[in-house]
């Protein structure tokens, strides 16, 4: 029996259960903190304000256009929303 069994077989299982509790607790605090501060350096809130928010705004509506090309079935309509996207976020570069 390992150590971590041992501990748990004698401590009471409500003292257990809050441990338990708060660890899960701030571990997905450590993870909300990181994926928090990796949205906020890569998110596009503004894809005209530089470059690569531009082009990080292509890469996104061409593959939404890729994803759905993958499909057997196209649905009426399909890649619309994408095209325009692609199309303004050239528009910008030729700003540039």
């Amino acid at each position: 029996m390992n150590v971590k069994k041992v501990i748990k077989s004698k401590m009471p299982k409500r003292l257990y259960q809050k441990y338990h509790y708060y660890n899960m607790r701030r571990l997905v605090t450590k993870s909300f903190k990181y994926d928090k501060k990796r949205y906020l350096k890569y998110a596009t809130f503004d894809a005209s304000s530089i470059k690569e928010n531009i082009y990080s705004s292509l890469i996104f509506h061409t593959h939404s256009i890729e994803k759905g090309l993958s499909h057997p079935k196209f649905r009426a309509g399909f890649g619309k929303g994408a095209l325009r996207g692609i199309k303004s976020s050239l528009d910008e570069l030729e700003k540039k």
